[in-house]
């Protein structure tokens, strides 16, 4: 049976004189939950998704254009009953979504640079 899952979603608004600095997203959850899945950048840059490669986070400054930035992470993990945490933080920002209870993760950060 497929179940739909509603896709969380931030936007954050960056400045352009800041985007040299690390604007790191980290992904992560408690000791034995495994996750799978992929990070989508601006609709085509695909890397896959493990919490242990997201351990050390990715910068997404390099990615970071003048105009809009979309980050999409779609993924799922075991146990189902666990939490996950989706962290960005940037020069005077830091968000944090949780999921949990579904074993799905589908989150969108929409940078803006203003």
């Amino acid at each position: 049976m497929m179940g739909s899952y509603q896709r969380q979603t931030n936007t954050i608004s960056l400045r352009r004189q800041r985007l040299s600095e690390p604007h790191q997203l980290t992904i992560s959850a408690a000791p034995g939950v495994t996750l799978r899945g992929t990070i989508t950048i601006n609709g085509n840059t695909q890397q896959s998704l493990t919490l242990d490669q997201m351990s050390g986070g990715l910068d997404l400054g390099p990615y970071l254009a003048q105009s809009i930035t979309d980050v999409v992470i779609v993924g799922t993990y075991q146990p189902a009953s666990a939490l996950v945490t989706v962290t960005f933080d940037g020069p005077d920002t830091k968000i944090q979504q949780q999921a949990g209870g579904t074993g799905r993760v589908n989150y969108q950060l929409n940078l803006v640079v203003d």
